[in-house]
């Protein structure tokens, strides 16, 4: 991967990439313009793995209210948006409660689906987290040994 090219008037030594990490064609720079360079990629990769992590969380957040929702309505309590009581000083009588019980069992299917749309999304973000995360602790363990042998060629200079 690395390969040592002496030029003729010059003492300063370059290095030979060919990573697609860094780039799609082969280019010549010094050991520490390509480590520094490998260096900005990983702390990319690192702030783009934290912004999808808190999204990630978010939308977790967001389910565990839904199934929270859910629960509650399950036990018969109201919703944290509707308000319990008689709307306008007037009692409910049959016909509305059988109304809003079928609007509730509606709205109950609805957020079910939702809560499984959800949750299948966040497990497809997770596995897309972690595909990302392995990659950037190969990336890194990469790096380490990149660091490792511009050592030895700056020993060896």
């Amino acid at each position: 991967m690395l390969k040592r090219k002496q030029s003729g008037l010059s003492s300063k030594k370059r290095v030979t990439v060919n990573d697609s990490f860094i780039s799609d064609k082969p280019e010549k720079m010094s050991v520490k313009v390509f480590v520094r360079e490998l260096k900005s990629k990983v702390k990319h990769q690192k702030n783009e793995i934290k912004i999808l992590l808190e999204d990630n969380i978010k939308k977790d957040n967001h389910i565990q209210r839904m199934v929270h929702q859910v629960e509650r309505f399950k036990r018969g309590l109201p919703l944290p948006q509707e308000k319990s009581g008689s709307k306008n000083g007037r009692s409910s009588g049959d016909f509305e409660s059988a109304f809003t019980s079928a609007k509730s069992q509606a709205e109950m299917k609805e957020l079910k689906e939702e809560v499984k749309y959800l949750r299948t999304k966040v497990k497809k973000q997770s596995v897309k987290l972690k595909s990302q995360k392995d990659k950037i602790m190969a990336r890194e363990s990469e790096m380490k040994n990149l660091r490792k042998s511009s050592v030895e060629l700056i020993k060896n200079q």
